[in-house]
């Protein structure tokens, strides 16, 4: 359809036909599979296994060897990477992550490896796709969708947190085990308000026929948003990731941070604008608060009383003596966001204003 097309279909709620969105996808694998070609992507070691796994079961046993000196292994590669992307992800993936970081198909392609073998996601997938004929599509789709949300955020953070190029092999040693971490933990950081959505959302996987263990982790993910920034802000002050994990979650918490991303979620984004700039104060809104909690415990680390942390108490105990020093910014802030509370529905500049009074406290 031409422009005019389209924009009739989108005042009238239409979208594109089955028909289109195929040829829309078949664009987006080749274009994608010229560009991870082009790159040194296809020769990394650790894509051995993709490389192995295009091949039948028993091939794989007998000719592991020959398949990895394969003359086409690089197309090989190439291809099995670039259907994985847009079969998961969608066709509009890499062109909306290149919009947020500037970075290439190629490192996109790393980021987004990484992030899936971080938070375990073909055991997801495989969880998912056994409930075929089992529980309605639409509860399937909807679980696929959470899976992709978080596989773009995580991608995102390590495309503008890890070096160029990514190493894949090391940034899975380096994150991977701290965010399983955070995972099993993550019920004991949740605040209550948070543990109750948690809740709401397991269940109505659960009514539709999901078995309890993937219906809370799926429901999970929403929450695992910050589970890179944990595992870093631990690395970077040489405490436990629990301990770390305790203290981002409670200052999400006390300050205000998770509430107004909430809202952030809530408002309109018709146009592309409106959803850059809703993006854009979510993601320093996620900023400042690894920024505050660093400082918390760099200040709690200063005052040698980092090693506590393991209950509530000290956690509250370490940010309190933190605030202290910041009185007037953090009665300020507190204010502002009891204010925008009260307003019940706070707009773009709104939530822009606070935004900018919590950055105050960090900088």
């Amino acid at each position: 359809p031409d422009d005019e097309t389209v924009t009739e279909r989108f005042k009238q709620g239409i979208g594109l036909a089955r028909a289109e969105i195929s040829v829309l996808l078949s664009y987006a694998k080749l274009v994608l599979y010229d560009e991870l070609l082009a790159s040194d992507l296809p020769d990394d070691n650790y894509l051995k296994d993709d490389l192995v796994a295009y091949f039948p079961t028993p091939l794989r046993k007998n000719y592991e060897k020959p398949i990895e000196s394969h003359r086409l292994r690089r197309e090989i590669v190439a291809t099995t990477v670039t259907n994985e992307i847009v079969n998961r992800m969608g066709i509009a993936f890499v062109h909306e992550v290149q919009e947020k970081t500037g970075m290439p198909s190629d490192e996109i392609a790393r980021a987004y490896i990484v992030a899936r073998q971080i938070f375990g996601m073909q055991d997801l997938w495989d969880g998912i796709e056994a409930l075929d004929n089992k529980v309605p599509a639409a509860t399937q789709s909807a679980m696929l969708i959470e899976c992709g949300r978080q596989l773009e955020r995580a991608a995102v953070w390590l495309l503008r947190t890890c070096g160029n190029p990514i190493a894949i092999a090391s940034e899975i040693g380096n994150y991977g085990d701290g965010v399983a971490e955070v995972t099993k933990n993550l019920g004991s950081y949740l605040s209550e308000a948070d543990k109750a959505l948690l809740q709401e959302k397991a269940a109505s996987y659960r009514d539709s026929g999901v078995p309890e263990k993937l219906a809370l982790r799926i429901a999970s993910l929403a929450h695992l948003a910050p589970a890179l920034d944990v595992v870093r802000i631990a690395n970077l002050t040489a405490l436990p990731v629990d301990h770390a994990g305790r203290a981002y979650f409670r200052v999400g918490e006390r300050f205000g941070f998770d509430w107004l991303r909430r809202a952030a979620g809530h408002l309109p984004s018709d146009n592309a604008w409106d959803k850059l700039a809703i993006t854009a104060i979510v993601d320093d809104l996620f900023g400042y608060q690894s920024e505050m909690v660093l400082d918390i415990l760099y200040d709690a680390k200063a005052k040698s009383i980092a090693g506590n942390g393991k209950k509530k108490a000290d956690t509250d105990a370490m940010i309190d003596l933190w605030a202290e020093d910041r009185t007037p910014l953090v009665q300020r802030s507190d204010q502002l966001v009891s204010e925008l509370r009260a307003s019940g529905t706070p707009d773009l500049s709104m939530l822009a204003v606070a935004n900018r009074q919590l950055k105050s406290m960090v900088v």
